[in-house]
């Protein structure tokens, strides 16, 4: 199948696991990170390294622990000063730089990546070390180092501007961190940015919103243009947490064109941002059509996705002579992983007709060659689709099976070695019942002494009380009328003694305990 979404956070653990171990054996070695993107960690992968931007070691172990990666990203910015090592790399009319910073008193790595226009700085040192610098609203880099060629490396320092800080201040935006700062340095956030998210109603509620923005926002110039191509489009009311909504999850006006043309128009921005992180797109819903789904709602659409159904599956499924399949049953064949090859391996093991509900239900329950074999080794040929399904269930297994045999029960029905295995009989509890005297039963009272708890402590209790050689199913029906060995001393001490077993029965039954109890409290 062309995606791979399954076991999206078992994946991310392991590539967080070995990010982590390889910070932590240098200090030379600084994670790729990123920029936060999603509360959400099932919807993360798809889109967690869409946008480098940065994300700290110690982040990282929240990330695994599961808080949001907004909030992680919160608290990584509180820790780490924006200064450190830069790199970068002139690309036609752009520089292109690398931000490496690090805090070891907290083990703390991270970096960020971001292309400015050449034109933005001035002269550059090249050949020997010098300084030079970023100016923008926000505040100023101070870069020291050198070029050689197209390549730089030295040291940087970030110092905010505090009269724009002020006038943020002012605006209602309060505490702002020094990181924050650095992201809208980044962004090239300035009065006028501010001033075009009053006019289309985007306006910051406050520091945190804005803190979202410097993350996830866009230069002032393409944020006009995204702005504009989305009003074009009929998106006119659009918030500024569903604008960093959309920017995390890749939802643009090209995107939303590609998708109306593909048939989806008129998507609300939920239902976008949905299509996006499970990666539906013009090419996806082309293949399905190739494979016949060519109706299929957006959900439809999304869940396929999401359990990696395309259209070399939906030929897979064909080509074993499942076909005319609804939406359900391709979805319900790919979540169980039916493939041809399992469908192969039932056919090895004497199931060649069966339909694909029958082949999900035995998939379900992890039926495979190799389990039917051991079936028939223990004697159990000729099976129905229904008898393979219930032992699997029920972890029916050649071990159980010869543990049975041990106890006595050798010529078995598979029905009645499963019956023996919902109900918890093994060799011990025959073995113990056989220890108190009853050898040779039947396997139905045993498993009816199994059913209602009738073990070797329960008949004890009434061999104490001078009652002996009671046969089982009698002490089974005193079992189900809860006729214990307390209930006949409490009636003993009323007076109620000498009497038979079937007597003590009958008083329980009519309600005789409850009395008794009152009266001695009496």
């Amino acid at each position: 199948m062309i995606k791979s979404k399954k076991s999206h956070r078992l994946f991310l653990i392991k590539t967080l696991f070995i990010t982590l171990t390889l910070a932590m054996m240098s200090p030379l070695i600084n994670p790729m990170t990123i920029r936060a993107k999603t509360s959400n960690i099932g919807e993360a992968f798809p889109i967690i390294f869409k946008e480098a931007r940065f994300l700290s070691t110690s982040a990282l172990y929240k990330f695994i622990a599961g808080e949001s990666t907004e909030e992680v990203f919160s608290e990584t910015t509180k820790l780490l000063p924006p200064k450190g090592i830069w790199s970068a790399t002139i690309e036609g009319n752009d520089i292109c730089f690398r931000f490496d910073h690090s805090d070891r008193k907290r083990n703390n790595y991270w970096m960020q990546s971001e292309c400015f226009a050449r034109s933005e700085f001035g002269q550059l040192p090249r050949g020997q070390d010098g300084e030079f610098k970023l100016e923008r609203e926000a505040g100023t880099i101070l870069f020291k180092g050198k070029f050689e060629n197209e390549e730089g490396l030295g040291r940087h320092t970030f110092t905010e501007n505090t009269s724009f800080k002020s006038y943020l201040g002012q605006q209602g935006y309060t505490d702002i961190e020094e990181n924050t700062m650095f992201s809208l340095f980044l962004l090239d956030f300035s009065k006028n940015y501010l001033t075009y998210l009053k006019q289309i109603n985007m306006t910051p509620s406050d520091s945190r919103q804005l803190r979202k923005l410097s993350h996830h926002g866009l230069p002032l110039s393409e944020m006009k243009k995204t702005m504009s191509d989305f009003r074009a489009l009929g998106y006119t009311n659009i918030s500024l947490n569903e604008f960093v909504e959309i920017q995390i999850h890749d939802v643009t006006p090209a995107y939303v064109k590609a998708m109306a043309k593909a048939g989806f128009k008129n998507l609300s921005i939920a239902e976008l941002k949905q299509a996006s992180i499970h990666d539906v797109d013009p090419a996806y819903v082309a293949d399905l059509k190739s494979a016949g789904f060519s109706d299929l709602t957006l959900k439809e659409t999304v869940q396929m996705s999401i359990h990696d159904v395309d259209a070399q599956f939906v030929k897979d499924l064909n080509q074993m002579g499942y076909k005319n399949l609804t939406v359900k049953e391709v979805k319900n064949a790919a979540i169980h992983d039916v493939s041809s090859s399992y469908v192969r391996e039932l056919k090895a093991a004497g199931f060649s007709n069966l339909s694909l509900q029958e082949v999900v239900q035995l998939a379900i329950h992890d039926v495979d060659t190799r389990f039917v074999k051991d079936l028939n080794g223990m004697g159990y040929t000729n099976l129905s689709v229904n008898e393979v399904k219930n032992a699997a269930i029920h972890d029916v297994s050649s071990a159980y099976v010869r543990d049975l045999k041990s106890a006595g029960f050798d010529n078995l029905s598979l029905r009645e070695v499963i019956q023996f295995s919902i109900h918890d009989v093994d060799a011990r509890f025959v073995k113990a019942l056989a220890d108190m005297g009853y050898k040779g039963v039947s396997a139905d009272e045993i498993r009816n002494a199994a059913i209602h708890d009738v073990d070797a402590r329960y008949i004890k209790s009434l061999n104490t009380l001078g009652f002996k050689d009671i046969p089982l199913r009698k002490v089974i029906n005193l079992k189900i009328h809860d006729v214990t060995a307390s209930f006949i001393q409490l009636a003993q001490s009323k007076g109620l003694d000498g009497l038979s077993l079937d007597e003590y029965k009958n008083l329980k039954i009519h309600g005789l305990e409850e009395k008794l109890r009152k009266s001695r409290e009496e």
